[in-house]
């Protein structure tokens, strides 16, 4: 901090002059997150400053420690050279005397680099150096950086590409990692970007977050003033934005105000306020079923990285079961891909008497044919109970399966007839007038997608349950319909295989019919005695 209020000049963009850097009240309190977090994002709105502060960071850095190799990527060679032309315009304007008591000195000094010497305890070399770099597919895969920063990620075409490639290199090096960026929907690097925010922001990811809004800025006007275009009040700042020709899409994404605008589908999301209400996501139990070959029973095996997230096990599983059995308690839909690690298989399993789901299947390295072994063991292992036999014995059935249907979901519906699973079955027209054909699973033609998404968001606004899947919600978010035609999907960049697995889960719902039904065991004994009884005497069945 006193680095930056005694010594640290930048340059003011309107006169091109030299000024004190004085720290925004925002940026001052997040000064230590910056410097103590391994791996920081940053998501603000447009100039803030942060350029400039990470840039101070970056020359404090190398001038008080030794070996620091600090690798900045840019979005394009201009960028890069301007980073370091930064770090460069403060460099000139500190006192002599401090490089001499850091004892240190600038030794190399090119458009993309810069190093400064640095002699330890034996006399050897210890230099530390910053890079400046235009972004690649490679990023620094041959490089062991102590510090990554990416700058204007959502712009950066390359990043996620140079995100994976360097990060091994961190990781070796124990270093850390600093990812700015602005919240520009169709900005080539932000579906990355927002990737790694919402893990953050669900506790997927080890690494600290920072939204810093427009009024982040403290010359922004905030205070609220009457539009008479719009009918409403809002921020002056705001107001001057729209009058000047800015429209209400980009005004939030290159100012927003909360972390959820920030975030939020550039389109809308088709779903829109049936989301708002399901917040209590929580991470299930991972593991994988396998048939244990003596018992021939199903078993839950526990696993961190297990295709299996369990939020509630088979009722008749868990120790607090009282004995009671269900028909029509459990079904499950699913969305096929090649599993050719692109596009995911996704399958849920639901709970009709809870009325939420309670199980997620998700891989995008299984083919379709195992993919349908594995189906048809869930949906065994969440069986619904069919009746009572006369011996007091019980009959069960799977769970009934919806799956889709398009190009590799054929393959999991015909394996899954040979496996005798309990497939959705819709009657069609034949070709000859009278005739009838089963079509098993869910065909994604436009109307079937349609008809598919408006009963998933009718359940999400009304579903009794807890919606715990948070992959779910956040493709439900990015689910959008097109500008101009009917086409639903997601938004560019996005996955959209849970919503498709959890509208063919409902889709089996709605197939079902009524609620799902307690089963009353038979009566035995003297109870038994009595019932035959009272039919004798008054000629009803009770």
């Amino acid at each position: 901090m006193a680095f930056l209020d005694d010594f640290a000049w930048i340059e003011d963009k309107n006169t091109n002059q030299a000024i004190r850097f004085q720290l925004w009240p925002m940026q001052r309190e997040c000064i230590s997150t910056l410097v103590k977090s391994p791996r920081l994002l940053i998501l603000k709105a447009r100039q803030l400053g942060w350029t400039w502060l990470v840039a101070a960071y970056c020359l404090w850095l190398v001038i008080f420690y030794p070996l620091q190799e600090i690798l900045v990527i840019s979005m394009g060679e201009t960028e890069a050279k301007e980073f370091l032309h930064r770090v460069r315009f403060m460099l000139q304007r500190l006192p002599d005397w401090l490089l001499l008591r850091a004892k240190t000195k600038v030794v190399k000094d090119t458009s993309e680099y810069l190093e400064f010497e640095h002699i330890d305890d034996r006399g050897k070399e210890a230099n530390s150096i910053i890079k400046s770099l235009p972004t690649t597919q490679k990023g620094g895969q041959s490089k062991t950086p102590t510090c990554l920063i990416v700058d204007e990620a959502c712009w950066n075409r390359y990043f996620r590409e140079a995100y994976n490639a360097t990060k091994p290199g961190i990781d070796a090096a124990g270093g850390k990692i600093i990812i700015i960026s602005n919240s520009i929907k169709n900005a080539p690097g932000w579906p990355f970007m927002r990737l790694l925010y919402t893990q953050a922001m669900r506790g997927k990811l080890d690494a600290a977050r920072l939204f810093l809004p427009w009024w982040a800025n403290p010359s922004r006007p905030t205070e609220q003033v009457w539009s008479e275009d719009d009918k409403e009040y809002m921020p002056l700042f705001k107001l001057n934005q729209l009058n000047e020709g800015m429209d209400e899409d980009s005004f939030s994404q290159h100012y927003p105000e909360t972390e959820q605008e920030a975030i939020s589908s550039m389109l809308g999301s088709y779903f829109g306020k049936a989301l708002a209400r399901h917040e209590s996501t929580a991470d299930g139990t991972r593991g994988n079923l396998h048939r244990d070959p003596k018992t021939k029973e199903i078993v839950f095996e526990p696993d961190r990285r297990g295709l299996l997230e369990v939020w509630r096990f088979p009722y008749h599983l868990v120790d607090s079961w009282a004995g009671d059995w269900w028909a029509g308690r459990y079904c499950g839909g699913s969305d096929v891909s090649e599993g050719l690690g692109q596009s995911y298989s996704v399958a849920y399993i639901k709970d009709r008497h809870l009325d939420e789901i309670v199980c997620r299947l998700r891989s995008n390295r299984v083919d379709a044919y195992t993919w349908a072994d594995m189906l048809n063991m869930l949906s065994e292992w969440y069986q619904n109970a069919i009746d009572y036999l006369p011996d007091g014995g019980l009959t069960h059935e799977r769970a009934l399966l919806c799956v889709e249907r398009t190009g590799a979901g054929q393959t999991t519906v015909k394996r899954l007839k040979e496996l005798g699973a309990n497939q959705y079955v819709r009657q069609l027209p034949g070709k000859v007038a009278g005739e009838w054909t089963k079509e098993y699973g869910w065909s994604e033609t436009e109307q079937a997608k349609h008809d598919l998404s408006e009963d998933l968001r009718k359940w999400l606004r009304v579903c009794r349950g807890t919606v715990y899947d948070a992959v779910l919600l956040d493709e439900c978010s990015t689910w959008i319909q097109y500008e101009g035609t009917r086409r639903l999907g997601p938004e560019e960049g996005h996955y959209g295989d849970c919503v498709i697995a959890a509208g063919c889960t409902e889709q089996a719902s709605i197939f079902m019919g009524g609620s799902p039904k307690r089963l009353e065991p038979p009566l035995t004994g003297w109870r038994a005695r009595l019932k035959e009884a009272r039919e004798r005497e008054t000629g009803w069945t009770v």
